[in-house]
């Protein structure tokens, strides 16, 4: 209830700043706009009023300069206004034209269906309940628009929750243009993808770990072949002089034993 006596209040003050400048009462019109700048989120509230009377009326420096600040720091503030509906069908075009890259397309579509209702006693305020003549009426409106929004930025869901149902608005090129955006956009990005090789980059070796060995050469055990050679020493020759190899202390195998042939005895 206050709020509402609140708008009450800014949009009669509005009014009547109108008429005192047509009076050409600055000293009232300058009383007035400073009240209303104590304010400046009822002001935000009733945006639309605000942008209408600043570029009116040049007599309004402050509200004007308030205005231009407030929707060049945030353009999308416009379409939460209270009074948003009542905005003119030019200004609503040239806010869209100009802002189109900033605003998000399917807030601008929502807002433009709300704004559609309200232009026209023949849209029911449940879209659900549209006939094919209030789509009709509903394209007229919005014709304009429609090629200022981008719909490639819009999501699949909203498209086809959203868009979808009134197709009927759109001529046939451009909707077949932009269902082949969410039908082959994916595809488009798979084909001008760059081929990645999938082969693997090992790090340069470092000197205190060991190569990494071919996938081929698993079998192999590698660790072998890192051993040092194994040397076989032959056992010393004994060619030194008045040195006697040691003898044996056992026979060896399958020889014949050695006899001593013994003299007989002359018996004669």
């Amino acid at each position: 209830m206050v709020a509402q006596i609140k708008q009450f209040v800014i949009k009669n003050s509005l009014e009547i700043s109108d008429v005192t400048d047509e009076l050409c009462l600055s000293g009232l019109c300058i009383y007035i706009e400073k009240c209303l700048l104590k304010n400046e989120e009822l002001l935000k509230q009733n945006l639309v009023l605000i942008q209408d009377i600043a570029n009116k009326f040049t007599q309004f420096v402050n509200l004007s300069q308030f205005y231009n600040e407030t929707f060049q720091r945030d353009p999308s503030l416009i379409f939460k206004a209270n009074d948003f509906t009542t905005i003119k069908r030019d200004v609503l075009l040239d806010i869209v034209t100009k802002n189109n890259h900033i605003l998000n397309p399917i807030e601008i579509w929502d807002k433009l269906m709300e704004w559609a209702v309200d232009q026209s006693n023949e849209l029911p305020s449940d879209i659900t309940k549209w006939t094919d003549t209030n789509v009709t009426v509903f394209k007229k409106l919005i014709q304009p628009f429609l090629s200022h929004i981008n719909f490639q930025e819009i999501s699949r869901a909203d498209f086809f929750q959203k868009i979808k149902p009134f197709k009927n608005v759109f001529n046939d090129k451009f909707y077949i243009k932009v269902l082949e955006h969410y039908a082959f956009n994916n595809i488009h990005n798979e084909l001008n993808k760059p081929q990645i090789e999938t082969w693997s980059i090992s790090p340069p070796a470092s000197p205190l770990t060991p190569p990494t060995p071919h996938p081929l050469l698993n079998h192999v055990n590698l660790n072998s072949a890192r051993r040092p050679p194994v040397r076989f020493t032959a056992p010393p020759i004994f060619h030194q002089p008045n040195i006697q190899p040691p003898v044996p202390r056992f026979s060896l195998p399958n020889s014949r034993p050695h006899y001593r042939a013994v003299p007989r005895p002359n018996r004669y």
